[in-house]
């Protein structure tokens, strides 16, 4: 039987840029670097922080059957993959 994938395993900058997009993607870089993004933790195979935006913004990720699955208390995260996953 297939061991089941950890975060580790599939939590790469390749897997965020397909999530995410190639635009988000950097704005997401762009926030990291200016210090935006906080409260950075690993906890039971999720990874979550929080990303100070127009608001600070809960956001979480963690393994899916085929990759990353992501949520996020902005009002994007109920539209798709954004700059605050990445």
């Amino acid at each position: 039987m297939a061991q089941a994938k950890q975060l580790k395993d599939v939590l790469t900058r390749n897997a965020l840029r397909q999530l995410a997009g190639a635009r988000s993607f950097e704005r997401g870089e762009d926030y990291f670097e200016a210090g935006q993004v906080t409260s950075l933790v690993e906890h039971g195979g999720k990874l979550t922080s929080i990303v100070q935006g127009s608001e600070d913004y809960r956001v979480e990720l963690s393994v899916r059957t085929g990759g990353l699955d992501y949520r996020c208390t902005c009002p994007m995260g109920e539209d798709g993959a954004f700059a605050n996953i990445a």
